[in-house]
């Protein structure tokens, strides 16, 4: 069987020099899937560790304006 590896894309801002904002953040991460599971526990733990929340959903956009610490 063949290791399939999973390929994760996101994406903040407007991708237009006329914007006003002035981030744009484009990130990926290509990892095998059978460390999808370890990953996934950490980055749970690492938000309940400093956000008391698990199952926050962390944005760039309120890293970047500093609304949200680790």
């Amino acid at each position: 069987m063949k290791d399939y590896k999973i390929l994760a894309l996101d994406e903040t801002g407007k991708a237009s020099f006329n914007h006003p904002s002035k981030n744009f953040v484009l990130s990926g991460l290509i990892l095998p899937e059978r460390f999808h599971a370890k990953l996934d526990n950490q980055i749970r733990k690492l938000k309940k560790k400093h956000f008391d929340d698990e199952n926050i959903v962390l944005h760039c956009r309120e890293l970047i304006r500093k609304k949200a610490r680790l």
